[in-house]
């Protein structure tokens, strides 16, 4: 697991950067309304945080066979799902190469999920672990599915569903956040 981690995340780094220099493209040439770059910016900077959070969790895990800290793990990657979601489908313009680098990035992802499920479930010895590796699991998977019937729907939505969903994205990554706050102190706790 640590190596198709470390590997992923190498891609995942290199899909932020690609995004980065194309946002600060677009919003040289594009009209955006006031604003909304820096957002996007600021998107993109926690992109990055929790990247690396993502990978550090990731690797603790595997190596101390930790469920907490696996379970940490997939509530980042629900974080980053949802933001490469977001980059990946509602930021395409004329290139389509956002959109290419997302469904890479989102495959990535989804086979971090899967390896971090099964790895989760043999590291869990507590009901404790069961229950937060799950929550965790259930919301990466969440977050899995809803950023790829964004990436298939999203040149069909109209405004009002648009914003719906970058509501519903963005409260399941603070949830996401949230879940890997819990998940950080119970290993502290423990630790």
């Amino acid at each position: 697991m640590r190596v198709f981690v470390q590997l992923g995340d190498y891609w995942l780094q290199a899909y932020g950067f690609l995004t980065l220099v194309l946002q600060i493209g677009k919003a040289a040439k594009f009209d955006y309304p006031p604003g909304w770059s820096w957002t996007e910016l600021s998107v993109l900077v926690l992109y990055f945080a929790v990247l690396q959070l993502h990978r550090v969790a990731g690797c603790f895990a595997n190596r101390a066979q930790s469920a907490l800290s696996t379970g940490c793990f997939l509530a980042l990657t629900a974080v980053l799902v949802l933001v490469t979601g977001y980059f990946g489908a509602l930021q395409v313009y004329v290139l389509q190469v956002e959109f290419a680098t997302g469904i890479v990035s989102l495959s990535i992802l989804g086979c971090q999920l899967v390896l971090g499920i099964f790895a989760g479930q043999r590291y869990s010895k507590r009901l404790l672990d069961v229950v937060l590796l799950c929550s965790c699991a259930a919301l990466a998977v969440i977050a899995l599915v809803s950023a790829s019937i964004l990436e298939a729907t999203a040149q069909t939505l109209g405004a009002g569903q648009m914003q719906f969903s970058l509501a519903a994205g963005l409260t399941l990554a603070l949830f996401g956040l949230l879940m890997a706050l819990v998940a950080g102190c119970c290993l502290v706790r423990e630790v």
